[in-house]
């Protein structure tokens, strides 16, 4: 088996870029520290952050992001 060692990765701010262009609005960035694709696109009135673990992934989230579950928007407080 025969690995490519002279491919690079594409670089995150192009990705980012083309997936700003699948959706009016909206903002893309790579995470370099938590290894994830973040995006705030406007839904329903409000700004959304949308987390995924691939750009193929964020593709699909920017398609409906109202229902992209992650991360978890429901904020919970301990009781006092």
């Amino acid at each position: 088996m025969t690995v490519a060692l002279d491919r690079q990765a594409p670089d995150p701010r192009v990705v980012a870029a083309r997936l700003e262009s699948r959706r009016a609005g909206a903002v893309v960035w790579w995470g370099g520290h938590t290894g994830a694709w973040w995006a705030m696109v406007w839904v329903r009135g409000r700004w959304r952050l949308l987390e995924t673990i691939t750009a193929e992934v964020m593709e699909q989230a920017l398609r409906d992001p109202a229902t992209w579950p992650w991360p978890v928007t429901k904020t919970t407080r301990p009781d006092r």
